[in-house]
């Protein structure tokens, strides 16, 4: 007969790794998000979700994904540029990939992340989008 419980012990084991992870990305983006909101003197952040802007989208192609790394306006929601794609984990922790400049930059744990944020934030695409919000 087959003894499910050491499974069902590395499921939860498994549960418990992607809810550290989970908090350890939301972390990275929490921080990027205050260092957004302090370089911007407040006027833009960084919004991780749905965001609909046609010609980023189109730009970017990036139609397929819903999920979107924003810099968004702090007093109008509808205001922002989709700086780039965003690919969670279905069970939400790592792998998550970061789409822009038609390359998927897959982070596999909290140090990748960092690093492909920090490129990112050296695109031309994102210093437009806080001078489009603070100008």
């Amino acid at each position: 007969m087959t003894n499910f419980a050491p499974h069902i012990a590395r499921g939860l084991l498994a549960a418990e790794n992607a809810e550290c992870e989970r908090a350890e990305i939301r972390s990275i983006l929490d921080r990027l998000d205050s260092e957004i909101r302090t370089v911007t003197l407040g006027n833009a952040h960084l919004h991780v979700g749905e965001f609909d802007h046609p010609e980023d989208e189109k730009v970017m192609s990036i139609a397929d994904l819903k999920q979107r790394l924003v810099v968004r306006s702090t007093t109008d929601k509808t205001r922002g540029r989709i700086i780039a794609g965003w690919d969670p984990s279905r069970d939400g922790g790592y792998l998550v990939s970061i789409v822009y400049d038609e390359m998927s930059m897959a982070c596999h744990n909290g140090g990748q992340l960092v690093e492909e944020l920090e490129a990112l934030m050296h695109t031309p695409r994102v210093g437009r989008a806080i001078r489009e919000l603070t100008g």
